[in-house]
């Protein structure tokens, strides 16, 4: 901690006594002594250090005097305590010496979780009372007499002494399981765990709080015991509430399980089953004794397995596979959910009886929030200013009250991680000078209460579905990428399409999830996170993965199969997004404008509901006309066709009453043409090269001005320079092979050169030898599609199968309209998709647990090929920002 402290202020400070020429020496190493002997031993060192940065004296005192007042207040409770420690079983002897004691953690309010070793004993020392520990191995114990069926009640006592303001906790050291087949009855009570953490809203069950002691998993920390949040929610509207609550509230929150919910930040898999591995941020010294000393940020894979079952073969420790024993989990599950929901009223009464003594940690931002900011007030860059860094708390308050945030900064300056509490009975938080700094709208025992009461086999069966689907992914990303659904070419018929149309159509309408309060409505929907972690969501009002682009395929059905529930869906679609779009416009904040990310295209999606079922809506039509004026002082996420200029100057060009949008789409071409990298070189439609060239040429053609086309040319012989053999390079993959997407690579580039050409058709601008240029790459892509393309292990719009099949059925219509085998492998393709999708399921999701629901990246994309496809309709539609 002391070198957390000082290090980089002393690293900057030798770095500059050398480069002033004040350290003597011939070498690095000469000059590095020198300062040890003149600078460091002598205490100029610290004095410049201190003048310059006076708040590393301010830290090292607090934590030297936190630290050593710590240890000796370790120190005294343990010689006041050891008797009783050694009756309690806790130590061997009640005359142990005390040898060492290590901080465990973080530090809260200058006090932390300390490893206490004695000459033949080990013990956890908690400045905190050990009621939640208590309460919960009470609450097994009680459990177990509601149930005939012993052998998954067994737990091991956890051996505590409770001293009120602080306590002792029994050291547990990882045993071996004694068979293969005891590994079973291990995960069976870690699933009965997991009900009853999931009931008790018990968090932050990571890999590190979990012990396996042989068939009995057991749990060290319970300090989040009935854990409540006080950041409150601001969703849209109440579906999107009912599904974030779902995904907050479920046996997500625990942390046993290996899916993200939305505030998790380890770049990696922390769970108290599966977990053990991630990234871990380390400093580490370059160049050490020298005077070109530096630090280098790097990040290490870590792995831990004390949580995981173990037996011995031949003295080695052989870890069981957690994916492989998901039955048990699930089954251990059940026992416990149906234990609890079977028994309400008297469990309800014991917990509101036995758990009011608990002190409940409140939850204000995720600890990693808080180290961010500590890491950062310690840089040099903010040591004058640490203000600022705080402040920010108050900037991101979500919704916090101001005396709470005031107690964070407090905490924040004390170089201590945030913590508030309040008893387990009771609403009124507190911070640990016991000031009061906030009221819940309940307290946690009530909250626990109504959990249980509700306790149904539907919600069972839903935390079921979940606990699955979170083994499931993982192990399907993770573990064996060949565990994704392989697709296969099989031989479909008309039929096949039919019954996928109705098939897609009932998933969509049956997983809807309607409130009946605002008439909004939303899908729970697979996501990936910033860790690249499938993870559950509530879906956004976009195109591109969220509500317009499901509405967008549900008027496609409905043009062909007019009924009242398609109807219905799409009315309550249109009332979602039209309440969120009035809320963006009145406040202005926030508002992305692009085509396939913003409210340009949920506008778009709207206008189209409007025509087809002939319905005005001046104040949308007002609210476009804002949309385009503020466009000239907004800056786009991106200059791309998926969130930025490029996208939008193809979505207006593309109207019919395109000749009112020409001067804001030559707005759009000035202002894109200042974001463009000139040195691009990305085989891209939704993301580099094609899908700028694109814009460019429709702003040119509207302008005329040279300006346009030149920069059209540049960027097309940069992208050339990514050529292969066959293809062009995929930026994003190592190796020299190209991709068939239509966000990039061969499918997205056709598109382009496609667009281009028939622009050419009817307005002439590429010479004789350019045209034929364009004609063999436009082939090559085809071929190129037409062989790679059509096997993908994903069916979407975006990166799979239909979007190929919809281009090179756009292609056959416009240039090889007379093709009859490019026609039959169109055909044999979708029915081929549509066999595979009703035998082994549609492969943009994970089997038949959950789903991607969007029109670019899941399953309403799906449905909006199919059903063109089955009207006969060969234009690219949403592929070319083109909605008719």
């Amino acid at each position: 901690m002391i070198s957390d402290i000082c290090i980089k202020y002393l690293i900057i400070l030798i770095n500059a006594e050398s480069r002033d020429g004040n350290l003597v020496g011939n070498n690095p190493n000469e000059r590095y002594l020198f300062f040890e002997e003149k600078y460091s031993k002598t205490g100029i060192a610290y004095k410049k250090l201190t003048k310059k940065n006076p708040n590393i004296q301010v830290d090292l005192s607090y934590f030297v005097n936190s630290y050593t007042s710590l240890v000796r207040t370790i120190q005294e409770k343990y010689e006041k305590d050891s008797k009783i420690l050694f009756k309690k079983g806790l130590i061997r002897d009640g005359n142990e010496k005390l040898l060492s004691i290590t901080i465990k953690g973080d530090f809260h309010n200058g006090e932390a979780v300390a490893e206490v070793v004695t000459e033949r004993s080990t013990v956890m020392f908690k400045p905190r009372s050990i009621n939640n520990e208590i309460f919960f191995y009470e609450l097994l114990t009680y459990l177990s007499t509601k149930y005939t069926t012993k052998d998954i009640f067994s737990f091991k006592e956890l051996l505590v002494l409770d001293k009120e303001t602080y306590g002792w906790v029994e050291f547990l050291v990882e045993e071996p399981v004694s068979s293969v087949e005891n590994i079973y009855i291990f995960y069976e009570r870690l699933g009965y765990i997991l009900a009853i953490s999931y009931m008790l809203n018990l968090s932050d069950l990571h890999f590190e709080n979990i012990v396996c002691k042989g068939a009995v998993p057991s749990i060290v920390d319970l300090e989040t015991l009935f854990s409540m949040s006080v950041v409150k929610q601001t969703n849209i509207n109440d579906a999107t509430s009912t599904i974030n609550n779902i995904i907050s509230n479920s046996v997500y929150s625990t942390s046993l399980l290996p899916v993200l919910g939305e505030h998790n930040l380890f770049g990696g898999d922390a769970s108290g089953i599966m977990g053990g591995k991630f990234n871990k941020e380390e400093l580490s010294i370059q160049n050490p004794f020298s005077d070109e000393i530096k630090l280098m940020k790097k990040y290490k894979r870590v792995e831990y397995k004390k949580h995981l079952p173990f037996v011995l073969k031949n003295g080695t420790k052989v870890y069981a596979n957690p994916q492989n024993y998901k039955e048990n989990l699930i089954h251990g599950f059940n026992v416990g959910y149906e234990l609890i929901m079977n028994n309400k009223k008297d469990i309800i009464s014991f917990v509101k009886e036995k758990g009011k003594e608990v002190n409940v940690r409140i939850l204000a931002r995720n600890t990693m929030e808080y180290s961010a900011l500590i890491q950062a007030s310690k840089s040099p860059a903010y040591s004058t200013n640490r203000e600022y860094i705080y402040n920010k708390l108050f900037k991101f308050n979500k919704n916090l009250p101001e005396t709470l945030i005031e107690s964070e900064i407090i905490q924040l300056k004390k170089m201590s991680i945030p913590i508030f509490i309040c008893k387990a009975d009771s609403n009124i938080v507190k911070d640990p000078d016991f000031n009061n700094v906030y009221i819940l709208h309940t307290n946690p025992l009530n909250e626990v209460s109504e959990k249980i009461n509700n306790a149904d086999n539907n919600d069972m069966n839903l935390q079921k579905k979940l606990i699955d689907f979170s083994i499931e992914s993982q192990s399907r990303l993770f573990t064996d990428g060949n565990k994704f659904p392989q697709y296969r070419i099989l031989k479909g018929d008309e039929g096949n399409l039919d019954s996928a149309i109705i098939n897609i159509l009932d998933i969509i309408e049956d997983n809807a999830t309607v409130s009946a309060k605002d008439k909004s409505v939303n899908w729970m929907s697979l996501g990936i996170s910033s860790q690249e972690i499938i993870q559950l969501e509530s879906m956004d009002n976009d195109v591109y993965k969220g509500i317009s682009g499901i509405g967008l395929s549900l008027i496609e059905y409905y043009e062909y199969n007019p009924n009242d529930n398609t109807k219905k869906l799409l009315d309550l679609i249109y009332q979602t997004i039209t309440s969120s779009i009035s809320h963006k416009m009145d406040t202005k904040i926030g508002i992305d404008y692009s085509f396939y990310n913003g409210i340009t295209g949920e506008i778009a999606f709207l206008n189209k509901y409007n025509i087809f079922f002939n319905k005005n809506n001046v104040i949308l039509e007002n609210y476009f006309s804002i949309c385009i004026e503020r466009l000239q002082d907004n800056t786009l996420p991106t200059n791309d066709i998926i969130g930025g200029e490029a996208g939008l100057i193809i979505y207006l060009y593309e109207l019919k009453d395109n000749n009112i949008y020409y001067q804001v789409i030559i707005d759009l071409g000035e202002s894109l043409i200042k974001r463009i990298d000139y040195k691009m070189q990305m085989a891209s439609y939704a993301h580099g090269n094609s899908g700028l060239m694109t814009a460019l040429l429709y702003v040119y053609q509207i302008s005329k001005q040279s300006k346009y086309m030149e920069l059209f040319e540049h960027l097309w012989e940069n992208e050339d320079k990514l050529k292969l053999q066959i293809g062009w390079k995929d930026y994003r993959k190592k190796d020299n092979t190209c991709s068939t997407y239509w966000c990039h690579g061969a499918s997205g580039q056709a598109v382009a050169r496609m667009q281009w050409l028939l622009i050419n058709k009817k307005n002439r601008y590429l010479s004789i030898d350019k045209e034929q240029k364009l004609l063999g790459e436009l082939n090559e892509l085809i071929n190129l599609i037409i062989q790679e393309g059509l096997t993908e292990n994903n069916f979407c719009l975006c990166h799979g199968i239909v979007g190929n099949l919809m281009i090179l059925n756009y292609y056959q219509t416009h240039f090889k309209k007379h093709d009859s085998h490019l026609k039959k492998i169109i055909k044999d393709n979708f029915l081929s998709v549509c066999k595979y999708g009703l035998e082994f399921g549609w492969i943009c999701g994970l089997g038949d647990l959950f789903y991607s629901y969007g029109i670019m990246t899941g399953l309403s994309g799906i449905l909006y090929s199919l059903i063109r496809y089955k009207k006969g309709k060969e234009e690219l539609g949403v592929l070319s920002l083109n909605l008719n």
